[in-house]
């Protein structure tokens, strides 16, 4: 599993914060993240699908 550090994202460029897929929803609610999704399936191919349905 792949996990991301808040203190890693708060020092990225600001042309490298655009869009941020995670499952957990408790990082999609901090101001750093402008746009977020929070895929619902546990299966990464079903994953993936979701993601390009939605965009």
């Amino acid at each position: 599993m792949f996990r991301v550090e808040l203190t890693f994202c708060g020092g990225l460029p600001r042309f490298l914060r655009r869009c941020l897929l995670t499952r957990d929803r408790r990082l999609l609610m901090h101001a750093i993240v402008q746009h977020g999704y929070c895929p619902r399936a546990d299966d990464p191919e079903q994953q993936a699908r979701e993601v390009l349905r939605r965009y």
